[in-house]
């Protein structure tokens, strides 16, 4: 595994594998997981993983990927520490196996390339893609708060850290995305490109380096954020209780423990195993 700085803030990994047919191409930001930003940058991500310039209507897009062997391209929203963690992830069919000597990874790759950076000059977003953005957020939101485990989870990290980042809701929050407009969600869409720390990585044979350095251009040359991990709370003195009652038929028990910072794998290994004796893997 190969790591090349681009620029400040903006890194790239090479993972040689030989073993696949095909290729995996992801770009991750990570933002500080902020109450007032965490559910526009995420409309935002949503929003360009289905159109761009050149491809305005995401069932036109869909086509495009369909035409080139399956290929795949979707969004996902995750945290890590106090920080909002945002992964576009790209799957496509190796070059040298595509039908007809077609470049299905290289072309795969060329409408990622679209959907992150060519999104237009207007400075906002279409109504039509902000309210079909807004649909597609309240069906997520809908489906955490009925998935029990993810509420169970999502609701124990919040009364534990409150408004701290890792106790904001991945997905933000429904009064939020009710506000956003076309004006708001580009902004969003900036700051990603700008303010967010970027991870490029790459599985497959190939080497990569040229398409590192054409991606490491293409991001502006500004500040970016940096990793961060809020202080371990001191233990509280009494024990704290909140009761919030629903009409459920099932329930889940989760169990959350604040330690002291982990280090290094030596440190962080025996935690793990500890988690995943207790069905938190």
């Amino acid at each position: 595994m190969d790591i090349l700085e681009l620029k400040q803030g903006v890194s790239a990994c090479f993972i040689k594998n030989s073993r696949f047919k095909s290729r995996l191409f992801t770009v991750r930001f990570l933002l500080p997981c902020d109450k007032q930003t965490v559910t526009e940058n995420a409309m935002a991500a949503h929003l360009i993983s289905e159109r761009c310039e050149k491809y305005p209507e995401p069932e036109k897009l869909r086509r495009e990927l369909k035409k080139l062997c399956g290929a795949d391209i979707g969004v996902s929203f995750e945290k890590s520490g106090d920080n909002q963690l945002i992964t576009f992830s790209l799957r496509a069919l190796s070059d040298r196996y595509g039908i007809n000597g077609e470049p299905c990874f290289t072309d795969a790759l060329d409408i990622l390339y679209n959907l992150i950076f060519l999104q237009g000059a207007s400075e906002e977003f279409g109504i039509s893609d902000v309210e079909r953005t807004r649909r597609a957020w309240s069906d997520k939101l809908d489906g955490d708060l009925n998935d029990k485990r993810i509420y169970a989870k999502s609701k124990a990290e919040n009364i534990m850290y409150g408004d701290e980042g890792y106790g904001i809701p991945r997905l933000g929050y429904r009064e939020s995305m009710e506000k956003a407009d076309g004006k708001t969600l580009y902004n969003a869409y900036r700051r990603l490109l700008e303010n967010a720390m970027i991870r490029l990585t790459f599985v497959g044979e190939e080497n990569p380096e040229e398409i590192f350095k054409k991606w490491g251009r293409a991001f502006p040359d500004t500040p970016r954020a940096e990793f961060k991990m809020s202080p371990v709370k001191e233990k509280l003195s009494e024990p704290k209780r909140v009761t919030e009652r629903m009409d459920v038929t099932q329930g889940k028990l989760v169990m959350g423990f604040t330690t002291s910072k982990i280090g290094g794998d030596r440190e962080t290994a025996p935690r793990v195993v500890f988690t995943d004796l207790f069905g938190g893997g």
